[in-house]
């Protein structure tokens, strides 16, 4: 809460979702609602809900897919199911690192706040204890970090939550948790329940988690099979929403081998169900600077970059601002002019400091004037963000030989 209230302002468009529990029953007096209160619509403070009620599976499932992201920066948890409850809804989580948590979410479903442990000694009021006992301190300026950047770049929610729900929907089940527990008691009594159970329960499984192992295979590198997975996806009953994430895919696998006129042919496919759509004609104007038609290229992103505030919400595929002002700006130094491309990279690295492309295309165009100490500078500073960038490299070593 502290966090949220110091990173947005009334006017940002975000709202904190507070799903509290049993305040009228055994957590009487022990929450924070009278905090709460103070914050909850107040003009001078962003957006707060906060839900006290007892919800049904049903409600508590819809709540979670109402919201694009979990957050629980908690100073202890024995396994925080509700964090598993929301990957499976198809929810990105923010966790404390350090924590149970551990055993079940990492990068590629979610963030993981660093955190400081705290001994507390070894007794809880007159209960003595085991060991010592302690909590975790989740980093509040690392939290607040990540919660700025969902908000400014969220167009990657969609595929960290698919491989969220895949993790909790396929590993984390009832019925595989059943089967350890039935192998451990095998182990010790020599009896074969497990055997037994894995035939008598069914692994389940439906589109939504073939949708997520095609995400996790293409997160991967396993293009050929997550290409037959996506394939298939496109062309089943599922919502429209989805057949037109997987010809994206689809698109852009295709795309990445050059194989222009398939690739082109799936983005035609997804724009018959939505003409506009963001990432589609992102991976159009792609095909376009890649056969050179540089005008086309500029011509179809430019109206996406131009509504970013808007589209940056409904972009699937991980497209940043910065990273599609670079894209506009290696177009035009393409179509020589450097003059106008550098205003492009100079306003991406205004967005993004840490962008190595905009920071290397930048020196190209100062190389491109004449300006090679400038362009030397932007080169090494592109090295001080990572060392072993090659662009970056490539650019010192070809300076170097030319003086």
């Amino acid at each position: 809460l502290n966090v949220y209230l110091n990173v947005f302002k009334p006017e940002d468009d975000v709202c904190l979702v507070i799903k509290d529990m049993g305040s009228n029953t055994f957590y009487e007096g022990r929450n924070i609602s009278e905090n709460i209160d103070k914050y909850q619509n107040n003009i001078n403070y962003p957006d707060i809900e906060y839900i006290t009620e007892n919800l049904s599976d049903e409600d508590l499932a819809a709540l979670y897919r109402t919201c694009d992201v979990f957050v629980s920066p908690y100073r202890g948890e024995g396994f925080c199911l509700p964090a598993l409850e929301a990957m499976a809804c198809g929810l990105p989580v923010i966790v404390t690192e350090g924590g149970a948590t551990d055993d079940f979410v990492d990068e590629s479903c979610g963030w993981l706040v660093p955190s400081d442990y705290q001994a507390i000694g070894n007794s809880l009021g007159e209960h003595e204890t085991v060991g010592e006992v302690g909590w975790l301190n989740p980093n509040q300026e690392v939290l607040g970090f990540v919660l700025q950047e969902i908000n400014i770049n969220p167009s990657k929610l969609f595929s960290m939550g698919l491989t969220a729900s895949f993790r909790a929907r396929k590993y984390w089940t009832w019925r595989n948790s059943t089967l350890k527990v039935f192998s451990r008691l095998d182990s010790i009594y020599g009896t074969k329940m497990s055997s037994k159970a894995l035939k008598n329960l069914p692994e389940y499984t439906d589109k939504w988690i073939e949708l997520g192992e095609a995400e996790e295979l293409f997160n991967e590198g396993y293009f050929t099979e997550s290409s037959k997975l996506f394939l298939q996806i496109s062309q089943s009953d599922i919502n429209d929403e989805i057949k037109i994430y997987s010809l994206n895919v689809l698109a852009l696998i295709e795309l990445d081998n050059k194989e222009y006129d398939k690739a082109m042919a799936f983005i035609d496919l997804s724009l018959k169900f939505e003409k506009n759509n963001i990432d589609s004609k992102y991976l159009e104007s792609k095909i376009y600077s890649e056969t050179n038609k540089l005008e086309k290229a500029l011509e179809t992103i430019n109206p996406v970059v131009e509504n970013w505030v808007e589209n940056k919400w409904k972009s699937k595929m991980g497209l940043t601002l910065d990273s599609l002002i670079t894209f506009m700006g290696k177009n035009i130094l393409e179509m020589d002019d450097p003059e106008a491309a550098i205003e492009l990279f100079e306003t991406a690295l205004l967005h993004n400091p840490a962008n190595l492309e905009a920071t290397v295309c930048a020196g190209l165009c100062f190389k491109a004037n004449g300006e090679i100490e400038k362009a030397k500078d932007l080169f090494e500073s592109a090295l001080e963000i990572d060392g072993n960038y090659l662009p970056a490299l490539e650019q010192l070593e070809n300076l170097s030989q030319t003086v």
